[in-house]
């Protein structure tokens, strides 16, 4: 698990990274973290975030639910190895 990405959503932040550093990441398809595999895409996804403050907002709440659903997951799981 690429514990810096996790650590970077929780904090709310929007993640681009290379699709190697998304393995082992809970729920990939929910995540919110935007795959770049070269530089032109990382390029593109830039542009897509600073093109619009509305996609910022959109992304930064998607990022807070996968974080909330996150956290009951890591929870449930304490839990359950404490029992």
């Amino acid at each position: 698990m690429k514990i810096k990405n996790v650590e970077a959503l929780s904090y709310g932040k929007i993640v681009i990274c290379h699709p190697h550093n998304i393995e082992g990441i809970f729920q990939q398809n929910k995540a919110q973290i935007l795959i770049a595999k070269v530089s032109e895409d990382y390029a593109s996804r830039f542009r897509k975030i600073f093109g619009s403050t509305k996609t910022i907002s959109e992304l930064k709440n998607k990022v807070e639910f996968y974080i909330k659903d996150y956290n009951k997951i890591v929870r449930s799981r304490f839990e359950e190895a404490l029992r």
